[in-house]
């Protein structure tokens, strides 16, 4: 029998906690690059601060930058080192499976899976509950109604992908030109509510996808729209038609505030 986790067993992981700076930079002068190699302050692609262009203060403000500038690494590289450091992370981790089941590997590698049923099953075993109140992120398309209105909500009916990071939820809804024929591309930012539904927290160093720093949820979430709002008319979404042909436009992205439950 698999052990039961209890999620008041885990605290909320918030790489947005503390305000984050995103600063304009510039390459080093000639000088100022020799002055860092003279303090041994050098380090490769090294950037000099000019100005702070943003500060960063919630999940929600992560997901507006980046939904403006889908270019930003920065937020990529903050949230995996917070991960890297962070302690509840490692709790949450200490309680999957070491090594990650294949068929969950091969999920991140070669999506579409060709069983579902395999992965969400695999959820279910080893999966934990969520706490109360963590925030996580998904990029793709909320539904619509017949009307063309968002829905209120709607349940899942197949696992369901979230990740730590709001560019990476981007990007994976951007991926293999979704945003481009959805002519519209939706960040969510979810908070987890009174769900039941276990999920299971990728490793950050296992498979050629941790860079994603997934967490998976088996199937049969709720989620409900609290709030939508459109952050950039001119989100330039491409989509490969052919060997040598790749085809772009200018879409709506939006953040969208979401409870899953």
């Amino acid at each position: 029998m698999p052990v039961q986790l209890d999620k008041n067993q885990f605290k909320i992981i918030d790489p947005f906690s503390a305000p984050l700076e995103i600063w304009d930079e510039r390459e080093p002068t000639n000088e100022e690059a020799d002055d860092l190699l003279l303090k041994g302050d050098w380090k490769p692609f090294i950037q000099i601060k000019i100005k702070i262009d943003s500060v960063l203060n919630s999940a929600h403000d992560a997901a507006e930058l980046i939904a403006a500038n889908k270019d930003e690494p920065r937020i990529d590289h903050h949230v995996i080192n917070y991960l890297n450091k962070n302690t509840e992370y490692k709790k949450w981790r200490s309680v999957m499976p070491h090594p990650t089941p294949e068929p969950l590997i091969s999920y991140q590698e070669d999506y579409p899976p060709k069983d579902f049923e395999t992965v969400n099953s695999l959820i279910s075993k080893h999966g934990m509950l969520i706490p109360e109140g963590q925030v996580l992120f998904h990029g793709g398309t909320w539904p619509l109604e017949k009307s063309g209105g968002m829905m209120g909500s709607f349940l899942t009916n197949r696992v369901f992908s979230t990740s730590f990071c709001p560019r990476v939820a981007l990007n994976n809804g951007d991926w293999m030109g979704k945003a481009f024929d959805a002519g519209r591309i939706d960040i969510m930012v979810i908070t987890i509510k009174n769900t039941n539904k276990k999920a299971f927290v990728f490793s950050l160093d296992e498979g050629a996808n941790s860079h994603e720093m997934e967490v998976l949820f088996e199937q049969g979430v709720q989620l409900n729209l609290i709030s939508s709002s459109t952050v950039n008319l001119n989100f330039k979404a491409c989509k490969s038609t052919s060997a040598l042909s790749v085809k772009c436009k200018f879409i709506v992205a939006n953040v969208l505030q979401v409870e899953m439950i």
